[in-house]
């Protein structure tokens, strides 16, 4: 069977007090550490996305530009 939806591990330090903090707000809210991040990385890629529509997906790499200009609109 083809999984359609691989889940990556992704490894990054962050200073302890944010992280503690992070945790109990996390567990006042019965929401997972994991479930939290998911949602701001959703909620980022899709704000996002929708101000610079120059993005496709690609079967081959996930997500790739389809046009090199959003380079030049970065470094004005």
């Amino acid at each position: 069977m083809t999984q359609t939806n691989v889940d990556t591990l992704m490894n990054f330090r962050l200073p302890s007090p944010l992280k503690n903090e992070f945790q109990k707000l996390c567990r006042a809210k019965h929401l997972s550490m994991t479930a939290r991040l998911n949602l701001f990385i959703s909620d980022f890629v899709e704000q996002e996305l929708s101000k610079t529509p120059k993005w496709s997906e690609s079967k081959s790499s996930g997500i790739k530009a389809t046009d090199d200009s959003w380079r030049d609109e970065l470094l004005q």
